[in-house]
């Protein structure tokens, strides 16, 4: 009973993973049931998930995007190849990504243009009537 709590009454409570070693041990087991579903995963399993379709340049702009914030925000965007093209000068300029070589960014702007384009924007994109769309200007 040395390792259990005491309530009110005298009453011991069930403590598993009392103490620091407990508290360890339930680390350690956690981070190892999280870790379960990527030791068991095969290859054939796909690291962006069914939101980025197949085609040129799905790798290198998944990995770079991801690098720094979920996939799910480069998916809501629907923007222009300019805009994408502003977006990625803004994220080395301002938020420190590597600058990609050219015939990579290339290949990145082509898949995020086609895949998450104006033509595939989301529903939701330019609802808001005080929020002017992607690629129109802001008007004071």
């Amino acid at each position: 009973m040395r390792n259990r709590v005491v309530q009110g009454g005298g009453r011991p409570v069930p403590g598993p993973f009392r103490g620091p070693v407990r508290c360890l041990r339930f680390a350690a087991l956690l981070a190892g049931a999280l870790a379960l579903p990527a030791f068991g995963a095969s290859a054939e399993d796909d690291p962006f998930g069914p939101d980025w379709p197949e085609g040129p340049g799905r790798e290198e702009a998944g990995y770079l995007c991801g690098a720094c914030h979920s996939l799910r925000l480069v998916t809501q965007q629907g923007l222009s190849r300019s805009a994408w093209d502003e977006t990625l000068d803004w994220m080395v300029e301002e938020q420190e990504m590597d600058e990609p070589e050219p015939e990579e960014r290339a290949l990145i702007l082509s898949y995020l243009s086609e895949h998450f384009g104006i033509d595939h924007r989301p529903s939701h994109v330019g609802a808001f009537p005080n929020r002017p769309a992607p690629d129109q200007p802001v008007r004071n």
